[in-house]
């Protein structure tokens, strides 16, 4: 069975050397995405549309959809899962275990996180990416925000259009292990952490440790409950072993 599966994350990285089935290809949207992966694997970089997706499944032959996206790259997900349905072919999400309790303060989105960031004054370090970073820049006042993203020229593009420093941007590539983490924060001496529950194994908990270590309180953007499979399964279904 011909696989497509949607990566740009360790979870991806790690199925794709763990997998039997080498019938497969990767996709990923930046050049990023490709750091961990294989070098014998077929990898195509580069962000597609619904219409793009419709057309790579059909050119490539692909049998199923296997999606190892971030857990807040819902675009991406949605995208997929329609593109998979014109197609007519199965489509399966990987959800990471989930980790629950973290955070002094927990918000079910980026805009209510923004509007608490508005009432505190102190040094913040984001986690979340530069998506977001117009939003939060809108109500950082006279504090100071910095951000730690990945390496990318789109990526420091997004802050740079949006008026962040370059001393107030780490771009680095993770993942980020506990004392990495604590290392970047006495550096910084942020009051607090703003970053995304991304669940199990994507390095949440380590960071959420080095800031309570570090005497910072910490803000927490939570994703919504997913239905999918965990890894094992994941690994069944591009074998052969389950379908449907």
């Amino acid at each position: 069975m011909k696989v497509w599966i949607l990566g740009g994350t360790a979870d991806a990285s790690r199925f794709v050397r763990k997998t039997k089935n080498r019938d497969l290809v990767v996709t990923v949207a930046t050049e990023e995405g490709t750091e961990f992966l294989p070098a014998d694997i077929d990898v195509r970089v580069g962000r597609l549309s619904e219409a793009d997706m419709c057309r790579f499944i059909a050119d490539a032959q692909i049998e199923a959809v296997l999606d190892f996206t971030h857990p807040f790259a819902k675009v991406a997900t949605h995208t997929a899962k329609r593109a998979a349905a014109a197609a007519g072919i199965s489509y399966y999400r990987y959800v990471r275990p989930r980790v629950d309790g973290f955070g002094d303060m927990r918000f079910s989105s980026y805009a209510d996180c923004a509007r608490a960031l508005k009432e505190m004054t102190g040094t913040v370090f984001f986690t979340t990416g530069s998506n977001e970073a117009a939003r939060f820049q809108a109500v950082r006042g006279e504090n100071r925000f910095v951000y730690r993203i990945i390496p990318s020229e789109e990526s420091l593009h997004k802050l740079k259009a949006c008026g962040v420093e370059t001393a107030d941007i780490v771009a680095m590539l993770g993942p980020f292990d506990y004392e990495m983490n604590v290392a970047l924060f006495r550096h910084y001496r942020p009051a607090y952490l703003v970053t995304k529950n991304s669940g199990e194994g994507s390095g949440f908990c380590d960071k959420m440790r080095a800031a309570a270590d570090c005497g910072m309180r910490t803000l927490v953007i939570e994703t919504e409950v997913e239905s999918g499979y965990d890894f094992e399964e994941m690994l069944k279904i591009a074998e052969g072993d389950r379908r449907g």
